[in-house]
């Protein structure tokens, strides 16, 4: 099995992240994640 992307915990911590300064990070963040298939078998 061969993995497709790789998140680190700092994409979840920053997704997590509340507003303000960190904001761009947090959306960049955000778009990582939903932009892609956590689902088995999704090769």
């Amino acid at each position: 099995m061969t993995a497709r992307v790789f998140f680190d915990a700092s994409v979840l911590v920053c997704a997590a992240g509340g507003a303000g300064k960190d904001e761009p990070s947090r959306k960049l963040a955000l778009a990582l994640i939903e932009s892609t298939d956590f689902t088995a078998g999704s090769a």
